[in-house]
């Protein structure tokens, strides 16, 4: 915090008294005292934060702070914009360690759609945030089942987070889905796949990755393919 940052630069004794004759052995020592206070200010101000808050602006601490209290079950409960719980928030800004500490409190949040029926994988994947993507998909790695619906899900629109990595253009998270097992030809609500989405944006490193995971070059529902 801003205060704590300023009892850090301050220096680390103040001399009493001045002009000659002034006993230059007589100092306070008086940063450890600035830095107690920007502390207990920090520990006042974690406790008024909201878990959302917190997620939000990437703040790791309060948010283990607020893991590690009672008053974890009551905060995990509520819902942000468009229903959006704390680790879409913090999927959705690329906040890896808070997203972490998030999982390791609890994996239930892993899955849960928001509004517009988003898992925090579909933000982690439309905002490019291949760290936070990571993560999720290995939170889910020991239920095949679990992972395997994660990749797959459909939000409002019909797009996969593949899809949605399609779009942003981001190589290294389709390399990450494709390699994990995520559907390649679903069909978004207008007929599109992940491939199609690719070429219309022109993320060619993309388009060649889901070639060569042999992804087909089907038409959508108004026939027309990509081209590649």
């Amino acid at each position: 915090s801003p205060s704590l940052e300023r009892a850090c630069e301050a220096p680390r004794h103040r001399r009493v008294g001045h002009g000659r004759g002034a006993p230059s052995e007589l100092w306070l020592p008086f940063c450890a005292a600035s830095q107690g206070r920007a502390g207990r200010a920090l520990a006042r101000a974690t406790q008024r934060m909201s878990l959302l808050d917190a997620a939000q602006r990437g703040h790791a601490k309060a948010v283990q702070s607020i893991c590690d209290s009672r008053r974890y079950a009551r905060q995990a409960a509520l819902r942000g914009e468009l229903d959006s719980t704390a680790l879409h928030a913090a999927c959705e800004h690329g906040h890896e360690a808070v997203a972490r500490i998030l999982l390791q409190r609890s994996r239930d949040l892993l899955d849960v759609p928001n509004r517009l029926c988003q898992t925090p994988l579909h933000l982690s994947c439309e905002r490019g945030h291949l760290s936070c993507a990571r993560l999720l998909v290995d939170a889910a790695a020991d239920d095949a089942h679990r992972l395997q619906s994660l990749l797959d899900s459909a939000d409002s629109s019909g797009l996969t987070p593949l899809m949605r990595a399609s779009v942003s253009g981001s190589a290294p998270l389709v390399e990450l889905l494709v390699s994990r097992g995520a559907a390649l030809d679903r069909i978004d609500q207008v007929g599109m796949t992940a491939l199609f989405r690719a070429c219309i944006a022109g993320h060619t490193a993309c388009l060649e990755l889901l070639l060569a995971a042999r992804a087909t070059l089907q038409p959508n529902v108004e026939g027309a393919k990509p081209l590649v």
